[in-house]
């Protein structure tokens, strides 16, 4: 039990700490398309910490 909380802590901190360096890419190789604007930006964003939320409450109920 304790490894499965250890691995799905250290999964939410890499996802939330590697998301940044990710939009700065996808923004430099798709600038000037539809993934370089803000709003798609701030949508990844937000769809990172959704499924990370949710993947928090499915995997808290299941335990």
């Amino acid at each position: 039990m304790q490894i499965t909380r250890g691995t799905a802590l250290f999964l939410n901190g890499y996802t939330i700490g590697v998301i940044g360096p990710v939009i700065t890419l996808l923004t430099r190789e798709y600038h000037g398309n539809e993934l370089g604007t803000q709003y798609y930006s701030e949508l990844l964003v937000s769809t990172a910490l959704a499924g990370t939320v949710f993947g928090m409450l499915i995997c808290g109920w299941i335990q």
